[in-house]
């Protein structure tokens, strides 16, 4: 059960991009300290990858071409491309004490992400996740195994939030999700929703966020028009994601879309998780629109589909620094 939270009037950060379409100038004194900080919310998972030549029919036995265990998740995924794009990451994730509790752990920080575990090290193993990409197209399939027996997630602590510019959540771990938002709130931070699909608890959250972008999947129920219900429930600024279709938006109640480069496709692991980790570094500025932002994050995103994995772009240091440039033109943080 969440706790049940007056409906608020939206921080004074939102009311004023509500009505002028940008964020807040900041003064000489904000604008240097570039590196842009974002927390991260969410599931971190334990992947383990195969690509195969064909997906297997029913009782069917295949090799796969190639495997690889990595860590994944929406927060995850997110919170990785932030570092790899000159930022700073903070995820806010259940980690748990178990071997492999602590291989996830390291993995992601050799990522450079700051991890804080919400089960304080309590005896449980992270969720696991069995991705299969199929070579010819790039598509992707995921099976998510979650353990029965894991320790309840408790609330997450405010002070995660210090020297944050933006909170990144992706519905993931409800109770402590829902904690940091408010204080989001209450700091004036940007809250941005990776909406994958409508959980127990979304609409409590969503009563604190600045930005939704969400899956094709994500709808209220009931509701047939993601976009205009998550304007009715007071989201300033939302849109939607559908693969290599157009991103559909909606910015203060005009609707738009914003085309998605076509360009060479390994496959799109992650690509999601990417463009919501460059929206999130780019919520700080001070001068972009919405629609803006969501074309370099989607220009983000597509660069990703060129490389096997979720990460694959990462190591790419041609890639890598260009698409830091990108943001760097025009991101900043905001404190």
């Amino acid at each position: 059960m969440y706790l049940k939270r007056p409906r608020r009037q939206a921080p004074r950060f939102a009311m004023w991009r509500a009505s002028t379409g940008r964020f807040p100038i900041r003064s000489e004194q904000e604008q240097t300290r570039q590196m842009i900080r974002v927390v991260c919310c969410g599931l971190a998972t334990v992947d383990i990858v195969h690509r195969l030549s064909k997906f297997p029919s029913s009782n069917e036995k295949v090799v796969a071409q190639e495997s690889d265990m990595t860590f994944g998740g929406p927060a995850a995924n997110a919170a990785a491309t932030i570092m790899a794009l000159g930022g700073s990451a903070v995820l806010v994730t259940a980690l748990g004490s178990s071997a492999l509790s602590d291989w996830l752990g390291h993995e992601l920080g050799l990522s450079g992400v700051e991890v804080h575990d919400l089960q304080d090290g309590a005896a449980s193993v992270p969720d696991l996740a069995t991705v299969m990409i199929t070579e010819s197209t790039g598509d992707r399939s995921i099976v998510l195994s979650r353990s029965a027996e894991r320790p309840k997630v408790g609330r997450a602590a405010p002070e995660v939030l210090d020297g944050a510019d933006v909170l990144l959540v992706d519905g993931h771990n409800m109770p402590a999700a829902i904690t940091l938002a408010n204080e989001a709130a209450k700091r004036g931070l940007p809250v941005l929703l990776d909406g994958g699909s409508w959980k127990a608890g979304t609409e409590d959250l969503l009563m604190c966020v600045t930005a939704a972008v969400v899956s094709a999947d994500f709808t209220k129920p009931h509701e047939r028009d993601a976009l205009a219900s998550l304007r009715q429930l007071g989201v300033p600024w939302v849109a939607s994601t559908h693969g290599p279709h157009p991103v559909r938006y909606l910015e203060d109640d005009r609707r738009g879309k914003i085309e998605v480069q076509h360009r060479e496709l390994i496959d799109t692991v992650g690509a999601g998780d990417a463009f919501h980790g460059a929206l999130a570094m780019l919520l700080g500025n001070s001068s972009l629109t919405f629609a803006q932002m969501l074309g370099i994050a989607a220009t983000v995103a597509t660069a990703s589909c060129a490389y096997a994995g979720a990460h694959g772009w990462t190591k790419d240091d041609e890639v890598v620094n260009e698409l830091q440039a990108l943001i760097r033109g025009h991101g900043q943080s905001r404190k």
